[in-house]
């Protein structure tokens, strides 16, 4: 059984490269797993509440840290070229950070006051390390996943997530702080790991920063509005649970998303560096790109059925017992999400797709798009009743019919790579990896 387990992953490269990154992303989960009802029992929902301003805020400027070049990092024949890139999102993560500084230095009181949250503005300064250590991270990340250290990346991540809960724990007396410095921590921890494989190409030169920043300026104009956008609708629903109800109220959300994203993100996010770095090399031999593209949309939905299915049943039950009584109403947060987290992570796992075939302007539409509706669909749920979970209810119904719009989207624009009909279904034989070669 086994030897047909090692023939069945050996015989596909994507299989093979997927099951590395997911080994490392699930015992980086077990991790998180085992010290999340501790963190629940020794946190409150006030201070999650808290941590997840802060997360949002951080995350925010996170995504522009880099300008979004470190995804064109994937892109360019010569690592001369991809060296290039690297250097440019440092520089643009250095301008970033010090923006960050200025912001949180002189405005840092008012944001704490429109939020009503109640934590130092030294704490929130703290942010400006994170941001620039993320754009450090994002860099190495995509530089050892154009040379194909898969080990490497997942070494990375059970780093980060060991680091941070043994932080997280040690520093529980501190309260707010000592989730603060358990995500500084963990951020290093994957650094420190990632850095061995970085080195300086032969013939990389500093003319190579320009010709590159031209070359795929479409990232930090269309990819990163986008991102962008996703950290708006962050910080915006950070907003508008507080202006409707109370910080604790974020806390519960904010615990009730980590929960639901962390075991399908750590697959989806290994599934889609992968399928980043298979797909980057297909574009050109048409009928291939769909191909994988749809292939790993059904074996997607075949991992996030059975998960998701069982978080809409027993939710409420499952929280009040792993996590806590005073976390039960976040399993009911959980319940109601469940639907629609679930096609975020399909969306998710096929991100890279619209960069691929330098699609970012209509995908930017399409995020600007999502963020209108999930904030204008919670403010109207708190408008018109008043309760978190029925504002949570129009967010979900309202999400899920987006996300469907878009995954069609994606295939669509997959499939227009071919040229001439689409394969008979079946007529790829009943191989079971997502590619072959």
């Amino acid at each position: 059984m086994l030897e047909k387990v090692r023939m069945f992953f050996n015989r596909s490269d994507f299989l093979k490269n997927v099951a590395i990154l997911t080994s490392g992303g699930v015992l980086a989960q077990v991790i998180s797993v085992a010290i999340s009802p501790v963190l629940s029992r020794i946190y409150s929902p006030e201070i999650f509440g808290i941590f997840a301003f802060y997360i949002n805020i951080k995350t925010l400027f996170s995504l522009a840290a880099t300008g979004r070049y470190e995804l064109a990092i994937m892109l360019p024949e010569r690592d001369s070229d991809a060296y290039a890139l690297c250097k440019l999102a440092f520089r643009i993560s250095i301008g970033v950070s010090l923006a960050a500084l200025i912001i949180f230095f002189f405005s840092g009181n008012a944001l704490l006051s429109v939020f009503k949250i109640k934590m130092s503005v030294w704490w929130l300064l703290t942010a400006v390390i994170a941001v620039f250590l993320t754009g450090i991270f994002n860099i190495l990340n995509y530089w050892n996943l154009r040379r194909k250290r898969f080990k490497a990346i997942s070494a990375s991540k059970v780093a980060q997530g060991g680091t941070q809960g043994v932080v997280n724990i040690g520093l529980a007396v501190m309260g707010y702080p000592g989730l603060i410095l358990g995500q500084i921590a963990g951020i290093l921890g994957s650094i420190a790991v990632l850095f061995k494989g970085f080195g300086k190409p032969p013939g990389a030169g500093e003319a190579d920063i320009g010709k590159n920043m031209v070359r795929y300026s479409n990232f930090p104009v269309y990819n990163l509005p986008h991102t962008l956008m996703d950290g708006i609708r962050g910080i915006g629903m950070a907003f508008l649970m507080t202006f409707f109800f109370q910080s604790a109220s974020l806390g519960l959300y904010y615990f009730t998303m980590k929960v639901l994203n962390t075991p399908t993100g750590i697959i989806g996010a290994s599934i889609s560096q992968v399928y980043f770095q298979k797909a980057a090399g297909r574009v050109g031999k048409k009928i291939e790109l769909y191909t994988i593209t749809l292939k790993l949309l059904v074996r997607l939905v075949l991992i996030g059925l059975p998960i998701f299915g069982a978080i809409f049943a027993f939710g409420p039950w499952a929280f009040g017992l792993f996590f806590g009584e005073r976390w039960r109403e976040a399993g009911e947060y959980a319940r109601i999400l469940s639907p629609y987290i679930f096609l975020s992570f399909l969306l998710s796992s096929l991100s890279q797709l619209p960069s691929v075939l330098e699609k970012q302007k209509e995908n930017f539409i399409f995020g600007l798009i999502g963020t209108l509706l999930m904030l204008g669909s919670f403010i109207s749920g708190g408008l018109l009743f008043g309760d978190v979970r029925k504002s949570l209810i129009i967010s979900s119904v309202v999400m899920s019919a987006y996300f469907v719009i878009v995954i069609v989207w994606y295939l669509k624009i997959a499939a227009s790579t071919i040229r001439g009909p689409l394969p008979p279904r079946g007529s790829e034989g009943p191989n079971l990896g997502i590619d072959d070669t």
